[in-house]
This record gives structure tokens, C-alpha cells and sequence, in this order.
């Protein structure tokens, strides 16, 4: 975020000759003016208050802000760039916010603060009330600008340290994203991370009810539900926020007893990232179409890929398929899937596909859902039988 170089700082630059003094000012007042105003554009570590001093850590900004403009990189504090500074000034339409966070999980937030250094200060003290060290990340919202997103996540692992990290980005999603990303990168696990502070420079405080739009996290979420049967067969994960989608996240905010919203917040989104696709299963899927052409398969590690392959040979031979599937849970629950057709004189017929623990139930679905075209059970079949973990008894 380079804010200075832009409005009339940009133009003193294009109408003034920059001559660069060798020599630091000296006036603790000026110097920390100068510090100020850097500090209030973004400049500058967040812990880095200003000082009244030339710290190393003023001379690495001041190089940020030489850099930035194209003038010669020295690191000094010089009368000319004082005096810039002191014509751009410290910003008066940008609402700031802060996260702050330690190890220990002690966290502190500040939102809706006019100044950067109100901000930051706010949380750093908040977070330091119970630790001794913070991370603390800062950002603002400008007066017509889109307003910054913080969050803090930490992260455990068994026989090593924890790991703490915050960041400031265009929405929550990808402030907390990045962090993820970084942990995972580092061997931690999602589920073993959590999100303690997350707020908005403006105040929108811990990841409100607004809808993710990234197309990737859509189908993300999509997946984890689709796996733990929260969707129809045929409706497979596609990364639009539609009314299947929208459906399905009611149904799991009502079984999960979530507040029903229908909405894919963040906070469903990591939600539903900590719980996971589960490991380990067996999936068996048939599809089947009403002129008697199906599909079957059986031992797949996921149900999407289960129904998708069942789906794919059905259609080799009709337009539109009817599927379903079960999971193997053990001898108990092998994951039966039945499929029934029926059909009359006049070669006409109807299908039904059911799944169940029991076989014999799995079958008796199957059988009333065909029947229930009009059709007796002396005009229907099992066409084919599964279950998840291999067992086919007839195809």
C-alpha cells in the first residue's frame, strides 16, 4: 500500500527539484512529525511507533518511502523530505483498525479509530495485558475506499511450538486464508488452528454474515458437504453459489444446529475446512436410466467420484441418469445401493435407486420408488445391486 505516491506529494515531485541533503534534521518535534505522517500512509512495521528518534527502524521506512517515489535511496531524514511530508500530512478520512496476538492466544482489536497509531495501540495493549510478546498487523478504510480486513490465526501441533500470525487484506477471506496457507506450509493442521480476533478497519467485527465469492472456496465448501451426504447425487459440487448450494447449507446449519442462513460466510467456510473431508471411506454409487442403461461402481475413496463414474457409464446410453450412493462403515453398514426397473407390455418403463444400511431396505426403496409410476412389482426387477466396499450381488 503506497499512498503517498499518489495526489500532491506526486506532484511536488514532478515541479520541485528534489535536492537530497546528506544530513539528518535534528528536532525531536520534526523528526517525530515526520514519523507521523509515514506511520499514519502505512509505513512502517505496526509496532514501530513513532519515537522522536531516528531509529534503524525510521531509516528502513525512509528508504521504503525514497523507493516508492524514485528519488535517491539514502535513509536519511532531510530538510526537503521533511518538508514533503509536512505538505502531504497525516490523513483525516480513513477509519483504521487493528488485530493483535500472542502465542499464548492472547489477542486484543481496535476498529474505527481515526488514526493508525489509536488503532494499533489499542490492541497491542489489549494483547500484552497476558503475554509478553504480539504480533500486530493494521489497516484502514478510506473515505470512498474498500475497507481492510484483519485477522489473527494460531495454530498448535503436538512436540512443537505454536505458531501465531495476523495480516491485514481486501476481505477476510483472504486475510485468514494467507495465514492457513502459511501454517499448513509450516506442517501445522487447519483443525488444529483457530481464528481468536478477526475484524474490520470500520468496525465489521468477526466475520459477519456475508457470502464468499471466491469460486474455488465455493466448490471447496461444496465438497466437504457433498461428502457428508448433505446434497442430492446428481447435483455435483460446480463452485456456483446457486439455490442447490444455498439449500444444502440450510439443510447443514439445521442439522449441525448452526444458525440457518443459508448464507456461505467465512465462518461456515473455515467451519466447514476444520471438519474436513473424511478419510478412509468406501464409496459405491449406481445410476440408472429409465430404458434400462446404468451404471455401478464400488471401492472409491470419495462419493464424487463414485457418482461421477456411475453417472458417466450410465450415460453412455441415455441422456439423463438417475444416481445414488453409500458409503462403507463396517460389516454392519456395508453401504448398500439398489437400483429397480419396471417395465409394461409396451416397452415402457420407470427406475428407482435407493441406499440404505440394510440391503433388504435399500431393495424395498428402490422397489416403491419405480412402483410409484403406476407400475406393480410383478413388472419390476433389481437390475443392479452394490455395496461400497465391493460386494456386487447382481449386475
Amino acid at each position: 500500500m503506497r499512498i503517498l505516491k499518489a495526489g500532491m506529494l506526486g506532484l511536488m515531485f514532478s515541479s520541485v527539484p528534489m535536492m537530497v541533503s546528506a544530513a539528518d534534521i535534528t528536532d525531536p518535534a520534526e523528526i517525530l512529525a515526520a514519523q507521523e505522517v509515514m506511520y499514519a500512509h502505512n509505513y512502517g512495521h505496526s509496532r514501530s511507533f513513532p519515537s522522536e528518534s531516528i531509529t534503524q527502524e525510521t531509516r528502513n521506512t525512509i528508504k521504503r518511502v525514497q523507493k516508492a517515489f524514485d528519488v535517491p535511496v539514502t535513509g536519511e531524514l532531510s530538510e526537503e523530505l521533511y518538508v514533503l511530508l509536512m505538505i502531504v500530512g497525516v490523513p483525516t478520512d480513513r477509519e483504521w483498525g487493528a488485530v493483535s496476538l500472542a502465542l499464548n492466544g492472547s489477542s486484543g482489536s481496535s476498529w474505527g479509530q481515526d488514526t493508525r497509531e489509536k488503532a494499533v495501540r489499542e490492541a497491542y495493549k489489549k494483547c500484552r495485558e497476558k503475554a509478553d510478546r504480539c504480533a500486530i498487523v493494521s489497516g484502514f478504510k478510506g473515505g470512498k475506499g474498500s475497507k481492510n480486513w484483519l485477522a489473527g490465526v494460531l495454530c498448535t501441533k503436538v512436540g512443537a511450538p505454536a505458531f501465531a500470525s495476523v495480516s491485514s487484506r481486501a476481505s477476510l477471506f483472504e486475510a485468514a486464508e494467507g495465514i492457513y496457507k502459511n501454517a499448513i506450509g509450516k506442517g501445522y493442521e487447519r483443525n488444529r488452528c483457530s481464528m481468536p480476533v478477526a475484524v474490520a478497519s470500520d468496525g465489521a467485527h468477526h466475520k459477519p454474515e456475508i457470502d464468499i465469492t471466491v469460486s474455488d472456496a465455493i466448490l471447496k465448501a461444496q465438497r466437504v458437504m457433498y461428502e457428508l451426504r448433505y446434497s442430492f447425487d446428481t447435483d455435483f459440487p460446480d463452485g456456483k453459489l446457486d439455490d442447490e448450494t444455498r439449500t444444502t447449507i440450510k439443510l447443514y446449519q439445521k442439522t449441525q444446529k448452526l444458525p440457518v442462513t443459508g448464507i456461505l460466510s467465512y465462518s461456515l467456510y473455515d467451519h466447514l475446512m476444520r471438519v474436513g473431508i473424511p478419510a478412509g471411506q468406501l464409496w459405491g454409487a449406481v445410476s440408472v436410466a429409465g430404458n434400462g442403461s446404468y451404471g455401478a461402481v464400488w471401492k472409491f475413496p470419495t462419493r464424487e467420484g463414485a457418482v461421477k463414474a456411475a453417472d458417466r457409464d450410465c450415460k453412455k446410453e441415455a441422456s439423463r441418469c438417475l444416481s445414488e450412493s453409500r458409503s462403507y462403515t463396517n460389516d454392519e453398514d456395508r453401504g448398500w445401493v439398489v437400483a429397480v426397473r419396471c417395465k409394461d407390455d409396451d416397452g415402457n418403463g420407470a427406475v428407482g435407486v435407493s441406499s440404505d444400511v440394510d440391503l433388504r431396505k435399500s431393495t424395498h426403496g428402490a422397489y416403491a420408488q419405480a412402483m410409484s409410476y403406476g407400475y406393480n412389482k410383478k413388472q419390476c426387477a433389481v437390475l443392479v445391486t452394490v455395496a461400497a466396499d465391493g460386494t456386487r450381488t447382481k449386475q
